[in-house]
């Protein structure tokens, strides 16, 4: 009967560590979107740093990335900020969104996101 006990008590003690873990893959999931978070805010923060005074100043970057491919989106930015430092920002944001999608099996809508139409008038 003792012996009984101790096994009922291993197998307890197993099933809540593996909610546990379950607990720490979802805590994890959640660190690593918040990283995102953080991240693609300082990328607008960057982007909304300069007002649109000439549209000739301003061109535009795919940004993030859907889980059946392509970017999530597009956002403006002026070349009159440090262009290469936001482009490293966003290829690692893109990048990033990537993995995290990959590692966690995100799914998305498949639609294409279509580019800007882009005007100097």
């Amino acid at each position: 009967m003792r012996n009984l006990l101790v096994i009922g008590i291993a197998l307890f003690a197993t099933l809540f560590n593996s909610c546990n873990d379950d607990d720490d893959t979802t805590s994890s999931m959640e660190q690593e979107q918040q990283v995102l978070v953080a991240m693609l805010n300082e990328i607008q923060t960057i982007a909304n740093s300069t007002s649109c005074i000439d549209a000739t100043n301003w061109t535009y970057t795919a940004i993030g990335a859907k889980a059946c491919g392509g970017p999530k989106d597009y956002i403006a930015y002026s070349t009159t900020i440090d262009v290469e430092d936001f482009l490293k920002k966003v290829n690692a944001y893109t990048d990033l969104e990537d993995v995290f999608n990959k590692k966690w099996g995100i799914i998305s809508d498949c639609s294409i996101e279509p580019k800007p139409i882009w005007s100097s008038m």
